[in-house]
């Protein structure tokens, strides 16, 4: 089935969980930058990916500067240029077989993210202080 999403904000992504099974979720992101589904296969695969998203279109900004055990990668310079923001998309969004999420991500800040998650099924919002809670709201929508 697919759903509407008009008022689509650039933080914003559509969360589709395909399965679920022994506490680890797969399935498919949406986002307003690309005019097909991310898959993830797993919660680490699904952080990551938004992760990169949020740095490619510089939104919501990093608060601090990630650590690496691997001195493999150099910080971008403020004054460095930035690749271009990819141009926002309307992609068609199809629920989730379990479940599906609209998140929108309002800030990066200690390390993690705050913002908003809104459970479709139950039209359910439910405002989030970390990653951990926000992966805790998701686990306990789908085992109910």
């Amino acid at each position: 089935m697919e759903i509407s999403y008009d008022g689509m904000i650039p933080g914003g992504v559509i969360i589709s969980v395909d399965h679920y099974e022994n506490d680890e979720m797969s399935g498919r992101l949406y986002h307003l930058y690309a005019d097909e589904c991310e898959k993830f296969h797993s919660v680490l695969d699904m952080v990551k990916t938004l992760e990169r998203l949020f740095d490619r279109i510089q939104s919501p900004k990093r608060a601090m500067e990630e650590r690496h055990f691997h001195s493999e990668t150099e910080p971008q310079r403020e004054n460095e240029e930035r690749p271009d923001v990819p141009v926002m998309k309307c992609p068609i969004v199809r629920k989730g077989m379990k479940a599906t999420f609209a998140v929108y991500v309002c800030y990066r800040r200690n390390a993690s993210w705050q913002g908003q998650v809104m459970w479709e099924e139950e039209k359910k919002k439910v405002n989030f202080r970390s990653v951990l809670e926000l992966l805790k709201l998701m686990d306990n929508a789908m085992g109910d």
